[in-house]
């Protein structure tokens, strides 16, 4: 019996708290309050760029920025870590810029409806995925994640 406890004990120990999913919070946060290293890398990535939101998400026990910008006509979207280290970049794209074999999944699943909107999402300096954002032919709103080669990812 004490050896039962004593193994037991030991996987209790052993296992990771890493391992226990944390439910990732998001808040809106003033601008003025986003540390200056994120300013800075948005600044030098940016510079034309006008920081118009940001968002602060603890996501596993991670801390991340979201900033939101607009420049030269184009809308982006950067999430950060605390010492400004862009770990994604979404940029609003028209539809006609999506990918053939992103834009052929989309309207198959969706067929006759209309992009409301689209992003191009890049992880770590690697095209990952598009955001794809329908109006269906019923008037529902459907959001899409699709990878570059036309798999869909995600839907909600």
């Amino acid at each position: 019996m004490r050896a039962f406890v004593f193994v037991l004990a030991t996987a209790l120990l052993s296992f990771p708290a890493s391992a226990q999913q944390i439910p990732a919070k998001s808040e809106t946060i003033q601008i003025q309050d986003v540390p200056k290293e994120v300013v800075d890398a948005v600044k030098t990535k940016f510079p034309d760029a006008q920081m118009q939101k940001a968002k602060k998400k603890v996501d596993n026990g991670k801390t991340f920025f979201g900033i939101g910008l607009t420049g030269k006509g184009t809308e982006h979207s950067l999430l950060l870590t605390p010492k400004g280290k862009i770990v994604e970049l979404k940029k609003v794209i028209p539809a006609s810029e999506l990918p053939a074999k992103v834009a052929e999944t989309v309207y198959a699943q969706y067929p006759n409806s209309s992009t409301k909107k689209a992003e191009k999402v890049t992880e770590y300096k690697e095209e990952k995925s598009f955001k794809v954002e329908v109006v269906t032919s019923d008037k529902q709103t459907k959001k899409l994640v699709v990878d570059a080669e036309g798999k869909i990812k995600g839907a909600k």
